[in-house]
């Protein structure tokens, strides 16, 4: 069997009010393989690895394609 693997990030920011998280609202959606409907979803963002890209640039990617988020800091 196929081994995958993914990568995220927590991105938060600190305000006056206190810590804040990004995190993505998934709506809706049909299982693939079932056909069923799943209940949108609340979600870090985070993606597959693709091949020869390091973990930290696959974050950096997954973030800024599904947040719009390009600036980081480590």
């Amino acid at each position: 069997m196929p081994i995958e693997r993914s990568a995220g990030a927590v991105i938060f920011r600190e305000t006056k009010k206190g810590r804040e998280y990004l995190l993505l609202q998934h709506t809706d959606e049909a299982d693939k393989k079932t056909g069923k409907s799943k209940l949108g979803h609340w979600d870090f963002p985070k993606g597959h690895i693709e091949k020869g890209e390091t973990t930290e640039k696959t974050v950096r990617r997954e973030v800024k394609e599904e947040t719009g988020v390009a600036k980081m800091q480590s």
